[in-house]
């Protein structure tokens, strides 16, 4: 059950995660009185106006990524595919591709812990032969630092890897506590990846600190996880050419005797991006949710009806344009039923379930996540996303 409540939080906190970091534009403030957004003050903004804000400062983001900063790593790692000695190493660098391709946060946690293991399946300095196809062994070299040396249209190209011989136990892999990786053609350094990963003695805190610099994008992930009942952090940001887009700054309680994973207790985190929104997000007692989840009730009606309360008493969100204090709208949850036999009639036979709501201030009205974000009412947005896309796949071809 407590695997349930965890599966169903992740399921509703994303949507708001992905909001977020869906959202950047430029502020209309001037610094004095209420700030303005499309020519009235953000108190006055009805939730279809609040709509197109989302919708447009979406778009504005979006269009900072540019899949052309990306065209020549692409190309490179491409054709490193082509010739690649070991499937293993090219997971370590389609992660880089990844991550510049999706600009995926999440996956710089994967390429700071458990991708870096492959890494030591080979060392010394490797060249491919273009007559022969194959790879020599140019010097024997050390364990922990590898390189290959290749062409691309001609142009030298180099992947150059160290890693420490120190390793840990990581979420069930064995992984280096020290990664850096570059990828350069001819004089120019078209990626770099530094990480570190450390655990105390006793096993109970892991510290990571990871950087992923790209064509001007930088991805940064530092992270102190405790399990001992103390304070965790994680902050996360991704900038292009000096300016953050997207910072996160989350903390939480962890304690190691709780038997759900992951043993949270609570949590809490800002989503800002730019000086332009920013949502807070928190769980105040996930173990009060859980405890709450035990207990029997005679319906279903009465169950979810029940949790929709636990969730609205302990989980909070609220969203903000940044240049004010003003919550442009609060996270709630209520109980709802489809009407699963067809007869207009909702009874406990009928499947019960809870949803996230997106409450306006403005005027009270409240939207279900599904309604209020549908593909319909954010076409435009979801066309340039897929746009921007198949731009990256024309690339990657």
């Amino acid at each position: 059950m407590e695997e349930q409540i965890m599966k169903r939080l992740m399921k509703w906190l994303l949507p708001c995660v992905c909001l977020v970091t869906l959202a950047t534009g430029c502020s209309d403030s001037d610094g004095e009185g209420t700030p303005e957004r499309q020519g009235k003050p953000i108190t006055e903004l009805t939730p279809d106006e609040n709509k197109k804000e989302l919708e447009n400062i979406g778009m504005n983001l979006l269009s900072k990524i540019n899949p052309d900063d990306h065209a020549v790593l692409l190309k490179t790692i491409a054709r490193f595919d082509e010739i690649i000695p070991s499937p293993e190493i090219y997971s370590v660098l389609k992660s880089v591709g990844k991550v510049c391709a999706d600009t995926d946060l999440s996956e710089m946690v994967s390429l700071a812990s458990t991708r870096f293991a492959v890494v030591d399946m080979s060392y010394g300095t490797w060249e491919y032969n273009e007559s022969t196809s194959q790879w020599d062994n140019k010097e024997t070299g050390q364990k922990g630092e590898v390189t290959y040396k290749f062409k691309v249209d001609g142009t030298a190209a180099t992947i150059h890897a160290t890693y420490s011989d120190k390793t840990i136990r990581f979420e069930g892999r064995t992984v280096p506590v020290g990664v850096s990786m570059k990828v350069t053609l001819g004089t120019d350094t078209l990626a770099e990846l530094n990480s570190s990963i450390n655990m105390n003695e006793a096993e109970t805190q892991i510290s990571v600190n990871s950087s992923l610099s790209a064509s001007g994008y930088l991805f940064g992930v530092v992270a102190d996880i405790n399990n001992n009942n103390s304070e965790s952090m994680a902050v996360v940001t991704f900038s292009k050419d000096g300016e953050v887009l997207v910072s996160l700054d989350a903390n939480g309680i962890f304690d190691s005797n709780l038997r759900f994973d992951p043993p949270l207790k609570s949590a809490a985190g800002e989503l800002r991006i730019m000086d332009d929104l920013r949502v807070n997000l928190s769980c105040s007692d996930l173990q009060k949710i859980i405890e709450e989840d035990r207990k029997n009730d005679p319906t279903y009606e009465a169950y979810h009806k029940r949790m929709a309360d636990v969730y609205n008493q302990y989980i909070h969100g609220e969203l903000r344009y940044a240049e004010s204090e003003y919550v442009v709208a609060n996270i709630a949850f209520q109980a709802y039923a489809e009407d699963d036999n067809g007869d207009g009639i909702i009874n406990d036979n009928d499947d019960w379930n809870i949803e996230p709501l997106i409450v306006f201030s403005q005027d009270g009205s409240k939207y279900s996540f599904d309604d209020y974000f549908s593909e319909v009412k954010f076409q435009s947005l979801l066309e340039q996303c897929e746009a921007l896309v198949n731009k990256y796949v024309k690339l990657l071809k």
